[in-house]
């Protein structure tokens, strides 16, 4: 199984809830990509192994910036694009 983050941030539109539920998807061996603690950790794909393939998820957004990862606050990966 696998969550983009983004959804999740936008319905909940806090740290305490983005922590909850990143802790949760790892409780539940779900792997999850754009969102994290850090911009490093939210910029990070989602890689896991499955019937002998690699997989793999990236995810961004170009919407919602102020919601934005830094190293020093949590939040998505944004990327703007014109």
């Amino acid at each position: 199984m696998l969550s983009h983050l983004r959804i999740t941030i936008r319905l909940i539109l806090n740290t305490k809830g983005l922590f909850y539920t990143m802790s949760n998807l790892d409780a539940a061996g779900i792997h999850y990509a754009g969102a994290g603690t850090s911009l490093t950790e939210a910029a990070e794909p989602a890689i896991w192994d499955m019937k002998g393939k690699r997989l793999g998820l990236i995810a961004f957004t170009d919407d919602e910036p102020g919601w934005e990862a830094t190293e020093e606050q949590p939040g998505i990966c944004y990327v703007p694009m014109n």
